[in-house]
């Protein structure tokens, strides 16, 4: 137990970026903490209101007997998003394997530390989602003290089932891989063969014919019940007083997890093994060597580091994954089916004029330059100091993130275009926009990154998903587009000069961003 103590001390300290900000006595690393805290917050506060506008909605339309099940199954949703992107890089392939496994702690130990530290992220995003829609279920209902004891434990115990199923997948898909030769491809291809089940399963949930909120609500909860029984289990405990189903609900999530821990502890090591293992694939024949610029060079370099590690490609593709689903959901829907769900003919118009913005949020999803510095780590000196312009390496990073943005943007528009059927203006913008956009995602996630680099990562995931470049590039995209989206769409005869001011904006940014870095950034790049 206190080796337990002493690793989850460690892993938490380490994960939040407790360590810098207590121990640093670089003024810029404790500035960048408390910036990533503020994102942190900012998002903890909007994730809260929505939750609170979504309980005190249910509660108008008395819909509260629903609460339970929809928003147990929204916090598996998220849990089993957070994990499946977590477990590889801090269960598997984390940079400290050696260091960890030569410590005298248990594997168990080693194994319930990492998982705890996994689950208290998965626990503040179930406590936004669950504490709002508890406070007001119990209110509604006049709880007795133990209805409310259930639904405090039911917060805690939620993302322990789901935590526990995104893990074995993310095990499972690892084992797979490991049987091909090209172990990291065969790891991405059926990581984002998860990513879309789960999309589709998602989608396939909202096809309901309803003819009002309340019933499409009572649909939804029955669904959910149907698909995820855990939520079955707190409803009926909740809404039918019964302890026994509470008691299955507990025995669920703990058994799952102890037994999950148990089967893992026993492959832990030679997963880990295997993961680290190279092998050769045959003799190795001199052939002819080729030559490219320097450009060319280093592009190559950066898309084979991309394609090298599932952690990057899949937390920066997913913005496109989403895109290319959604446009080809569109393209396989009627008008007829579109019009009953938006409210009618003129509502999909309007909607048409908000695609381009449309399309673009889902670009501001996708960077790749806002980690690329980062992710030089300690060999940073080998790119930095060789005989190019930094230009160059500038224009290979943003020209990586480009190759996945624009492809995925062409095809969204070209899909988009033949469902909606606009005039030839407002088609252009479909594409222009979004091309805008992701000039501008990559150039400012780049000079993001290069501001505020993180070097000192343990795991990939840390620079990836927990660095003030990720969070800010994600927030400032979303002041760009939102702001516009929500103008085109609700007036119409302001739609056509917004799309082109933000388009103009966001090109014109891109352009002033990339001359600024070329001037400040060249001669501090190892820094």
């Amino acid at each position: 137990m206190n080796s337990y103590k002493v690793l989850l001390k460690v892993q938490l300290l380490s994960s939040f970026g407790f360590n810098r900000f207590l121990h640093s006595t670089d003024k810029k690393d404790r500035r960048n903490c408390i910036l990533m805290g503020a994102v942190y917050g900012v998002l903890f506060l909007m994730g809260t209101f929505y939750s609170i506008a979504i309980a005190y909605g249910c509660q108008q339309m008395g819909m509260t007997d629903l609460l339970p099940s929809l928003t147990l199954m929204v916090s598996a949703v998220l849990t089993i998003i957070v994990t499946f992107m977590k477990t590889n890089g801090i269960l598997f392939g984390m940079k400290d394997y050696d260091m960890v496994m030569s410590l005298p702690v248990p594997v168990p130990a080693l194994l319930l530390s990492r998982l705890t530290a996994v689950y208290f992220m998965n626990l503040a995003a179930s406590a936004i989602a669950m504490l709002p829609s508890v406070i007001v279920y119990g209110l509604e209902h006049q709880s007795s003290p133990g209805g409310w004891f259930i639904m405090i434990v039911s917060v805690f115990l939620a993302p322990l089932l789901p935590m526990v199923l995104s893990a074995v997948a993310s095990t499972l898909i690892l084992s797979a891989a490991l049987r091909f030769k090209y172990r990291n491809l065969a790891t991405i291809l059926l990581s984002v063969g998860a990513v879309l089940l789960v999309v589709g399963a998602s989608f396939r949930m909202q096809n309901m014919n309803a003819e009002d909120f309340a019933a499409i609500g009572q649909a939804a909860a029955q669904q959910v019940n149907a698909v995820y029984p855990p939520a079955a289990l707190l409803s009926g405990a909740l809404n039918h007083g019964s302890i026994l189903y509470f008691l299955y609900f507990v025995l669920l999530s703990l058994g799952s997890t102890g037994l999950f821990l148990l089967l893992l502890s026993l492959s832990f090591a030679k997963l880990n093994t295997a993961l680290f293992s190279h092998h050769t694939r045959g003799a190795y024949k001199m052939q002819r060597l080729g030559t490219a610029s320097p450009l060319a060079a280093i592009y190559k370099k950066e898309l084979r580091r991309l394609m090298s590690s599932s952690i990057y490609l899949l937390n920066t593709s997913v913005g496109e994954i989403l895109l290319l689903v959604l446009s080809v959901l569109f393209l396989f829907t009627d008008q007829g089916q579109l019009q009953d769900l938006l409210g009618g003919y003129g509502i999909i118009l309007e909607f048409s004029r908000s695609i381009p913005f449309v399309i673009s949020l889902f670009m501001i999803m996708s960077c790749t330059t806002c980690a690329s510095i980062s992710l030089e780590g300690k060999a940073r000196w080998c790119l930095f100091t060789a005989p190019v312009a930094p230009g160059t390496i500038f224009l290979a990073k943003i020209g990586v993130n480009l190759t996945l943005m624009l492809p995925a943007a062409g095809i969204a528009g070209i899909l988009f275009v033949i469902h909606f059927r606009p005039d030839p203006l407002t088609g252009i913008f479909f594409f222009l926009t979004p091309a805008a956009y992701a000039f501008f995602t990559a150039v400012l996630g780049l000079a993001l990154d290069l501001k505020y680099p993180r070097y000192d990562w343990a795991t990939e995931y840390h620079a990836v998903k927990q660095g003030l470049p990720v969070l800010a590039t994600i927030g400032a995209g979303m002041l760009m587009v939102l702001p516009p989206l929500a103008v085109t769409f609700l007036l119409s005869s302001w739609a056509l000069p917004v799309t082109v001011c933000f388009t103009l904006l966001a090109g014109g940014g891109a352009w002033y961003l990339y001359r600024r870095i070329s001037c400040f950034f060249s001669s501090n790049l190892l820094q």
